[in-house]
């Protein structure tokens, strides 16, 4: 028969197994339960019973001590031959003092028949109508009856409250004679059944028991008794010699709670019951009940079991405490671990429960689930086969020695070769003999090392045919481990076809691009061909339109100017679009005037937007930065273009110019320029075309309005160069409104707005334009001023005359001027509108406006569009009670009014010192022309010595020099100021740099000059300079930083060789020293080019900077525009230390030296 194998596996998982688990847990659970519990219960046994074993000792001993108190007194009887009452208070009354359990102390005398009136006698002397008396069995008095001895109470203590007692014969009462009998008969303390006091009405008061012990006390005259203990004495020998009773009265409560003061609170009830005539425990009598100390706490728990009691003898008699413990003393001392671990035990066991069931079910899934998977399996298998028997591209396994293992119907086309012919071979019979040695080698550095380049990737390979021919293969590898062993899958795609079709794409588009590079330099070359001559027909234009000419005469040259101003942009825009779609334009990083550069594009194309009436609003917001790094030329085009087009598309209404910041993480800012326009709007259908080349949204736009249509494809590249985007979006007839995001670097650490500058300043706007009297007064109450706002003057006038606490009115008279000068007349014809500052903002400027305005009572006047940073300016001021004179933006320009008198004679001497000789040659001609002597040294020791030797007005001081620089020159000078008493004033000391950036005003400052200028010198800057430190009242003013900041356009690759206007100048100021000046800069550039490249070949960066900022300064002030740029390159290379990327730039260096010399030289000829 067979035999059925135990499988313990499935044992393991099945119900009887988690049955059976179940099972033992609980009953393990119940086990230590029941073990725990009954540790427990033993626990509690033993605490209960320590505690009342406590109480029941020291109640014990209080009894002791009261009963040998009783002992003590009868002792001081028997040392006394007679005890009146004042020796029983004495000896009696300290008694109380140490314990308070103790009622009344008595002293009964056992009076016999015979003595009793002799007895009341002697007493009544003591006590006044003192006598014996009884009371009967229902406790009222009576009769006294006649009996063999009395047993009176004669003294007590203490007496208040006791006085019914005294005389009372206490034999008269059955339970105190029964009592008082015993202890005579048997000398000892007895004591009596729970009894009511004389003096006592109810038994039950206070819910406790009173009860008295009596001592004997006998007679020791005799000397045969005296001899012998009266424990040893017979009864009748104690009924002989028998004269009282000591007698103590106790309450059985107070007794107790006297004994168990000092002991803390248990928690327990405590009952005491007189058990001495019971035969059981149910008729025992009550006498005492101690309820726990804890209040509220004293609730007995519902279980009797817990109930102790201890007995104890008291005088003859046979007591029982009862000790039953609280609900609080439970809980205080009982521990409910065993319940803890039941309800831990039931619930893990639970657990147990539901995870062997998840378990098993699990199990069951993904038993069910293999099974499933394998079925896949197999029918995946069937499916690959049939897919790799019929695919198209070949499939080849081998193992980790290159044998083949498998090898489908298009391999073996693919090869020539049928598959019993392949199987078992190597691989390396379809590869080709010059690399087939390799390939094992690849193999086991694959199997030896983490090296997998070849696997998961696609490669072209060159594969070997049955025929010995060989073709192009695409092979892609995958790995893969079977049982153990690795395998190789390769999939192979004949590319030959594919290989034949990019040869001819490479031909094709080497091709192409030659095509475009031929196309880029010919529109270049065009390009810079055309604007040369043109920038000489502009520049021409220029000067003739400076000389007396008809009306006709001046319409032809108006028109010939703006011919050729628009002929230079479409050139300027073709130049740009080839560089960018060669990849050829690059982007500066450089800082500017972020607002400035804006708004001079706006003031650029005010002009033709004032003669369509159409208004401009600008809105540069609070948070934005000054100072920015970026490319200031490239982002000013796109803002004119895109300005441009507003102004050239718009009829009427009004282009909104607004620029925020949406985003700044740490210097970077995330602005935004937005620009808006009322114009005729573009179709949703031309949108997605508007940025592409030479593309309009309409043919007949460039019709009537002109234009390339690259102007917003350029921007758009321009934009995207500088790392931002541009979008925008447009309604027909309503629009258009272009946005462009870019990145910026804030080089500030202020805003251009002093938040503070006019908060709270209450202003009232007055405007008939809504869009810009909405857009006004949301600006400025950005700022903090509180702002209000009207559309016509006589609601202008009304709201004034109400509310009269307006600071300032802002009122444009763009619309009707007549009915603006009528307001502000009425205006200030009231008394109470007189401090009321008056802003007025045009877009019609006319000749004599000033005085005009000035003599109508407006305190400030300005052209539209207006900054920001004007505005609020001119707010404060004017808020300020600034009513001296009219405010203008020439007032404003500079930081103090009045600084520079444009009427104010220059004269004074000057030391020019520079050691270039064409720099100094520029500014001694620009000084004579002036008016100025002036006297020249070439480098700082000679500065100092000839500051020594002559009083000079001012010093114009270079501050990069041999032998001494500015810097060093400077300090030497001040030093000898110091020392000379003849000296009044300090020379004021004017620093010429080409290096005007943040940081360098602090370096000049700092070595002690006053003032500097930029290189090159601009004539208009020099002559402001000098008005402001030359004129007679020799006032000390300093001009900001940005009116003579270095023209950043510096840096920019200039794609003109020199400025025309610039040279034309130059020969204007030198005459014919023009061509001296002229060669001696080729001269002197040419020895400084040579420098420069052996300062590179050496790796001197210090002596490159210094050769290049000299180059970059006499460059300026010939008009080398393009050396120019170059040299500031180099500058900044040296400076930054970065000299591999020189050399590029110093043979661009050299080949505009040969172009700028060649163009100098011409025009000297010319």
């Amino acid at each position: 028969m067979e035999t059925t194998k135990f499988n313990f596996n499935l044992f393991l998982y099945s119900r009887s197994f988690i049955l059976l688990a179940v099972l033992m847990s609980l009953f393990v659970t119940i086990i230590v339960y029941l073990q725990l519990r009954e540790q427990q219960q033993h626990s509690f046994d033993l605490r209960l019973d320590k505690t009342a074993s406590n109480y029941t000792s020291v109640f014990s001993l209080k009894i002791i001590s009261n009963i040998n108190e009783l002992r003590n007194l009868a002792r001081f009887y028997n040392s006394k031959k007679f005890v009146t009452q004042n020796d029983f208070v004495r000896y009696v009354s300290p008694l109380f003092e140490q314990n308070n359990g103790i009622k009344a102390l008595e002293w009964i005398p056992r009076v016999p028949q015979t003595d009793l009136k002799t007895h009341q006698q002697v007493l009544a002397k003591t006590y006044k109508n003192y006598r014996v008396w009884q009371r009967d069995s229902n406790g009222d008095n009576q009769t006294i009856k006649q009996q063999a001895f009395y047993y009176p109470v004669q003294y007590v203590y203490p007496y208040e409250g006791n006085e019914k007692a005294l005389g009372y014969d206490l034999g008269s009462n059955k339970k105190r004679q029964a009592a008082l009998l015993l202890a005579g008969d048997s000398g000892r303390a007895v004591a009596t059944e729970s009894i009511q006091l004389v003096q006592q009405k109810n038994i039950n008061a206070m819910n406790q028991s009173a009860f008295l012990i009596f001592y004997p006390y006998y007679k020791l005259d005799n000397h045969t008794v005296r001899g012998r203990k009266i424990s040893n004495w017979t009864t009748s020998q104690r009924q002989k010699n028998l004269k009282g009773f000591m007698l103590g009265v106790f309450k059985v409560g107070d007794m107790f709670e006297a004994a168990i003061k000092n002991l803390p609170s248990s928690g327990l009830d405590i009952s005491i019951f007189d058990v001495s005539d019971k035969l059981s425990l149910n008729s025992e009598e009550f006498l005492y009940r101690h309820r726990s100390r804890l209040s509220d706490r004293n609730k007995k728990i519902a279980n009797g079991n817990f109930a102790i009691e201890n007995n104890i003898a008291v005088a003859d008699r046979q007591w029982v405490l009862r000790f039953e413990p609280t609900v609080h003393y439970y809980n205080q001392f009982k521990h409910d671990n065993a319940t803890i671990f039941l309800l831990v035990g039931l619930f893990m066991s639970m657990l147990l429960l539901l995870y062997l069931l998840i378990l098993r079910y699990r199990i069951n899934a993904t038993n069910l689930s293999l099974k499933k998977h394998n079925a896949r399996l197999i029918n995946n298998e069937i499916k690959q086969r049939i897919v790799i028997e019929t695919i198209a591209d070949g499939v080849m396994v081998i193992n980790d020695q290159g044998i083949v293992e498998s090898f489908n119907p298009a391999a073996a086309l693919l090869f020539g070769y049928d598959e019993a012919e392949v199987l078992g071979k190597n691989v390396k019979m379809f590869i080709s003999e010059d690399i087939s040695p390799k390939h094992d080698v690849h193999i086991q550095k694959f199997v030896s090392s983490d090296e997998k380049e070849i696997v998961g990737f696609s490669r072209e390979v060159t594969g070997l045919h049955k025929n010995g021919g060989t073709f192009p293969l695409k092979l892609s590898v995958k790995e893969m481990l079977i049982e153990g062993d690795l395998k190789f899958t390769g999939v192979m795609h004949d590319i030959t076809e594919q290989k034949d079709f990019e040869t001819k794409m490479i031909i094709a588009k080497e091709l192409a691009e030659s095509g475009t590079k031929i196309k880029n330099d010919f529109l270049a070359t065009m390009s810079h061909e055309i604007r040369t001559p043109m920038n000489g027909v502009l520049g021409m234009i220029q000067l003739l339109n400076e000389t007396s000419l008809t009306n006709e005469q001046r319409e032809y040259v108006d028109v010939i100017k703006n011919s050729g101003s628009a002929l230079l942009e479409i050139i300027n825009n073709i130049l740009d679009f080839s560089k960018i779609e060669a990849g050829q334009l690059k982007i500066d990083i450089i800082e500017f005037n972020l607002e400035q550069i804006i708004f001079d594009v706006i003031q650029l194309l005010a002009r033709n937007a004032q003669r369509k009436n159409i208004r401009f609003i600008f809105n540069y917001s609070v948070e934005c930065p000054k100072y920015v790094l970026g490319d200031p030329n490239r982002l000013r085009q796109v803002i004119m273009n895109l300005v441009g087009n507003a102004v050239k598309f718009t009829e009427q209404g009004h282009i909104y110019i607004l620029v925020k910041q949406i985003k700044k993480i740490n210097s970077k800012c995330t602005m935004r320029i937005v620009v808006q326009d009322t114009g005729i709007g573009i179709s949703e259908q031309a949108l997605p075309q508007l940025f592409e080349s030479f593309t309009q949204a309409d043919s007949s736009i460039s019709r009537q309005y002109g234009g390339t249509g690259l102007g917003l494809a350029i921007s758009k590249q321009l934009v995207k160069l500088m790392g931002g985007d541009i979008n925008v979006t447009s309604q027909v007839n309503a629009g258009s409104t272009f946005s462009i995001n870019i990145t910026l670097t804030d080089q500030d650490t202020s805003n251009v707005f002093d938040d503070e500058l006019i908060e709270d300043i209450k202003v009232l706007i007055v405007d008939d334009y809504e869009f810009s009297r909405t857009q006004l007064a949301t600006q400025l109450s950005g700022f903090g001023a509180k702002v209000s706002s009207v559309a016509t003057g006589s609601a202008a006038l009304e709201k004034l005359l109400k509310h009269n606490n307006y600071d300032v009115m802002v009122l444009d008279h763009s619309a009707n001027r007549d009915l603006t000068f009528e307001l502000i007349k009425d205006i200030r014809c009231y008394d109470s509108l007189l401090n009321v500052g008056i802003i007025l903002l045009s877009s019609q400027i006319r000749i004599g406006d000033t005085e005009y305005y000035r003599a109508a009572g407006v305190n400030a006047y300005f052209n539209k569009p207006i900054m920001n940073s004007i505005l609020i300016k001119a707010l404060f001021e004017v808020a300020g009670n600034n009513k001296n004179g009219l405010i203008t933006l020439n007032t404003l320009t500079l930081e103090n009014n009045n600084k520079i008198s444009n009427h104010s004679k220059i004269t004074g001497s000057v030391l020019i010192v520079e050691d270039n000789d064409v720099n100094s040659q520029v500014i001694k001609a620009l000084l004579n022309k002036m008016g100025i002597r002036c006297e020249l040294v070439f480098d700082g020791e000679q500065a100092v010595n000839s500051c020594k030797e002559n009083n000079f007005d001012l010093i114009l001081m270079d501050c990069q020099m041999p032998v001494m620089d500015g810097y060093q020159a400077t300090a030497e000078i001040r030093k000898n100021e110091q020392q000379n008493t003849n000296y009044t004033t300090a020379i004021p000391i004017i620093a010429l740099t080409a290096n005007v950036m943040q940081g360098d005003k602090e370096k000049c400052l700092a070595a002690g000059m006053d003032d500097f200028l930029a290189k090159p010198i601009d004539s208009d800057a020099l002559e402001a300079m000098l008005k402001i430190w030359l004129t007679k009242n020799n006032e000390k003013i300093q001009l900001p930083i940005e009116a003579f900041k270095v023209d950043t356009t510096m840096d920019n690759n200039y794609q003109d060789t020199i400025d025309l206007e610039k040279i034309q100048q130059l020969q204007e100021l030198m005459g014919e020293a023009m061509s001296e000046l002229i060669n001696s800069f080729v001269t002197s550039s040419s020895d400084v080019i040579h420098s420069i490249q052996h300062a590179k070949q050496v790796m001197d960066s210090a002596e490159l900077y210094q050769l290049a900022h000299s180059l970059k300064g006499t460059s300026g002030n010939v008009g080398a525009v393009q050396l120019m740029g170059l040299s500031s390159k180099i500058e900044q290379l040296a400076k930054q230390g970065q000299l591999n990327d020189v050399d590029s730039i110093i043979e661009q260096l050299l080949m505009s030296f040969d172009e700028t010399k060649k163009q100098l030289l011409s025009v000297i000829n010319q």
